[in-house]
Formats: structure tokens, C-alpha cells, sequence
């Protein structure tokens, strides 16, 4: 299967001037199911023990013999990799600014320095 529309998107911040972000498409096994889309965590445990529950904002399966059906999964595959991108870099400045934190604290405690005091 030809992909002839790929979409892709462009990431900029201060420490990473431009990246593009394309989506794998050499191994065609793209979905309108989402990995980082769906129900919540917190509804699937939930809804899980309820046998009547119907997820009825589920999306329909793409028509893989259209080029806008192939669109449609790339473009959820697409999705994926920037929300799993963006979930990763919120987690790598939450954890340096822990630490930078956890200096400051420990600076004020140990030292009786505080960030005021630099100047």
C-alpha cells in the first residue's frame, strides 16, 4: 500500500529550534484507533465491571482502499506520536524542575541560601 498524503507536524521550543514529526508509515498497520486517544483511565476502570457500557464516541474503521480513509490512520498515527512526544518531554521538565527544586530546598536548609540571596 502507496501512502501519497502524509501528514506531518512541526515542534519548536527553546531548546529544540525545529523538529518535524511524520509518522512511520513503512508499516501500513495504521488504525483509527488511537493509543493515547480513547476512554480515560479513570472511566475504563469504571466502566469496565458495567457489561451494558458502549463506547459510542469510538471512531469507525478507515476505508483503506481511499486515500482520504489511509489520511484518516496516518493522521491518528500521527496524533499518537506527538501526544506520546509531548507526554515525554512534560515529564523529563517536571522531573528537572524536582530537581532544581529539591537544590533550592536543600541549599535554603543546609546553607541558608535563598534564590534572593544570589545577587
Amino acid at each position: 500500500m502507496t501512502f501519497e498524503l502524509v501528514p506531518s507536524a512541526t515542534y519548536s521550543s527553546p531548546d529544540i529550534p525545529e523538529l518535524i514529526i511524520k509518522p512511520d508509515i513503512s508499516h501500513g498497520n495504521h488504525t483509527t484507533l488511537g493509543k493515547t486517544t480513547g476512554l480515560s483511565s479513570h472511566l475504563v476502570n469504571v466502566t469496565k465491571d458495567d457489561l451494558n457500557f458502549t463506547d459510542k464516541d469510538i471512531p469507525s474503521p478507515h476505508n483503506k482502499e481511499s486515500k482520504l480513509g489511509q489520511l484518516r490512520a496516518v493522521l491518528t498515527t500521527l496524533q499518537d506520536d506527538i501526544n506520546t512526544f509531548l507526554t515525554e518531554r512534560m515529564n523529563k521538565d517536571s522531573t528537572e524542575t524536582t530537581d532544581k527544586d529539591r537544590d533550592l530546598e536543600r541549599r535554603i536548609l543546609d546553607e541558608g541560601v535563598d534564590e534572593e540571596d544570589k545577587d
